[in-house]
C-alpha cells in the first residue's frame, strides 16, 4: 500500500509539473510571439544588409544662420537655444547623446532608432550646419534590436525577451523529456545542436 502510495504521489507530481510546464511554454510563446517574430527578422536583415525591401533612408544637409531671437542678449549662442531652434526649424528628433566644442565650433549629436542628427554651429556668429540622417523604417528595427539609441525601457524589453526566449527552449525541452517514445530521439536532435552550434561559434572565431 505503501508502494502505492508513492507511486501515486510521484504521478501526481508528474502530472502537476507536465501541467504547468506546457501551460507556461503555450503562454509565454503567446505572449511574446511578437516579440521573437521581431528579434527573429531583424536577425535576418541586420545579417543582409543589401536587403532594402525600398526602404531606402535619406540625408539632408542643411546651412545657415539662426535667427538674432534664439540668441542672448549679448549676442552669444548656446546649447540649449540652438537646439530648440533646430527641434522647431527641422523637426530633429532623438535623445542628445554627446555635445561640446571642438577647433570647428559647438556640436550637439542626437541619436533614435533608425535616425541621426549632427548639429555644429559658431556660438558668436549662430552660422550652423546640420546633417539629418533618416535610415527608414529597417533602420527603426535593426537598431531596436541592436538596442541602440533606443532608452532605457527598450534595454528592459531586450531583457525581458531574452528571458522569454530562455523560457521557451527550457520548457519545450522538458515537455520532451516527458513524453517517453520521444526522450531519446529528442535527446540526440538537441545534442546534434548543442554541437553544431559549437562548431559554428569556433569557425566564426577563428
Amino acid at each position: 500500500m505503501a508502494h502505492n502510495g508513492a507511486a501515486s504521489a510521484n504521478g501526481s507530481l508528474r502530472s502537476r509539473t507536465h501541467r504547468w510546464v506546457r501551460w507556461a511554454h503555450v503562454y509565454v510563446s503567446m505572449f511574446a510571439l511578437m516579440l521573437v517574430l521581431l528579434f527573429g527578422l531583424t536577425g535576418l536583415t541586420l545579417n543582409h544588409p543589401g536587403w532594402s525591401f525600398g526602404a531606402n533612408g535619406s540625408t539632408v544637409n542643411v546651412n545657415g544662420t539662426m535667427p538674432a531671437s534664439v540668441r542672448s542678449p549679448g549676442g552669444a549662442l548656446d546649447f540649449l537655444s540652438a537646439s530648440e531652434f533646430v527641434r522647431t526649424e527641422y523637426g530633429v528628433a532623438g535623445r542628445i547623446t554627446d555635445f561640446g566644442t571642438d577647433a570647428s565650433g559647438a556640436y550637439i549629436t542626437y541619436r533614435g532608432p533608425g535616425y541621426g542628427a549632427d548639429l555644429t554651429f559658431d556660438p558668436t556668429t549662430g552660422a550652423y550646419s546640420l546633417v539629418l540622417d533618416d535610415r527608414g523604417w529597417l533602420g527603426v528595427i535593426n537598431d531596436l534590436h541592436r538596442g541602440r539609441s533606443a532608452g532605457g525601457a527598450w534595454a528592459w524589453t531586450i531583457d525581458a525577451s531574452a528571458i522569454f526566449l530562455i523560457t521557451l527552449a527550457v520548457t519545450g525541452l522538458v515537455l520532451e523529456l516527458f513524453v517517453r517514445r520521444r526522450r531519446r530521439t529528442a535527446l540526440i536532435v538537441a545534442a546534434i545542436g548543442l554541437i553544431l552550434t559549437v562548431v559554428m561559434i569556433v569557425l566564426a572565431v577563428t
